[in-house]
């Protein structure tokens, strides 16, 4: 199946308030159309969709890929695959770019790449 939108996803991650192993909430992870990998939003969700997938006995990564974002130390040890970001310099890019345009600077750039770790 390839990967599966979160958004579709996200509203079946295990809800912890429910009986554990009642079955419905994973449903998105049983069957021949189970995704293949899962981008997750963040890791925090990430980690969500692991234990979603451990609760039917998915092995990461062999049967299901799951990545998220943020760099969290909770996702590094259970072995995801995160990616770091730098929140502070895209949002100090962001607004000085608005600035920019904001102030009548039409030709402000519209695309920024922030510098690798």
């Amino acid at each position: 199946m390839g990967l599966l939108s979160l958004a579709i996803f996200k509203t079946r991650i295990p809800d912890r308030a429910r009986e554990p192993g009642s079955g419905n909430d994973c449903q998105p992870l049983r069957g021949p159309e189970r995704p293949e990998a899962i981008v997750a939003m963040n890791d925090l969700v990430a980690m969500l969709v692991l234990e979603a997938a451990e609760q039917v006995g998915l092995q990461i990564p062999n049967d299901l890929g799951i990545a998220g974002f943020d760099n969290l130390d909770s996702a590094v040890a259970n072995n995801l695959t995160t990616v770091a970001q730098r929140p502070y310099e895209i949002g100090s890019e962001a607004a000085r770019l608005l600035l920019q345009r904001i102030h009548g600077d039409k030709d402000a750039n519209k695309q920024y790449s922030c510098p690798r770790n």
